[in-house]
């Protein structure tokens, strides 16, 4: 009858193991001895925004560890947006987001021995960009035109804009969303 033991190391380190056996009449085997090197578990972990811009470039900086002896060589992170990088540096990666929304990031370390970590999620909120429109006015000197602001954002916060209008002429208007200007 074949028999497996299993044994579950609590702390990593190496360990010397032995195995021997006894045939049916009683005779033993020489003992075989391995060194088994027992490494830590990475823990995966980074620091970024917790809020960003659509089309701007979001920094994550990487915090993961790995006690004891080796070192974390591989880094699997999921940006939440179906895009992946399997990145074989540390430090701080770059990610640029082409819509608004909640996105989940994941990030998993990987050891120079194998052992992989749990994913560590962040979740990243990312605003909408807004895109600048208006309507002109008919101007007849020296009249005084509205110019009509058209100006949109996916998430419908318009109401939360804030307007900076240059005219041309050398003035400008600050935060009035359908300014009059004369020329």
């Amino acid at each position: 009858e074949e028999k497996s033991l299993v044994h579950k190391y609590s702390v990593a380190g190496e360990y010397q193991v032995g195995h021997w056996l006894i045939n049916d009449i009683g005779c033993v085997s020489d003992t075989a001895l391995k060194l088994v090197n027992v490494t830590a578990i990475p823990v995966a972990k980074f620091d970024a925004v917790s809020e960003g811009c659509q089309s701007a470039s979001i920094n994550f900086a990487d915090q993961s560890m790995l006690a004891g002896t080796g070192s974390v060589v591989k880094w699997n992170w999921s940006f939440g947006d179906n895009k992946i990088l399997n990145n074989i540096a540390a430090d701080t990666v770059r990610h640029i987001y082409n819509s608004g929304g909640l996105f989940s990031v994941g990030l998993q370390a990987v050891s120079n021995s194998g052992c992989s970590s749990t994913v560590y999620k962040q979740e990243l909120k990312i605003n909408p960009k807004p895109v600048a429109d208006f309507l002109i006015p008919v101007f007849c000197l020296p009249l005084t035109g509205q110019f009509l602001n058209k100006s949109v954002i996916s998430d419908g916060s318009e109401n939360l804009l804030k307007y900076l209008w240059i005219f041309g002429d050398g003035n400008i208007g600050n935060n009035t969303k359908d300014p009059y200007h004369s020329y």
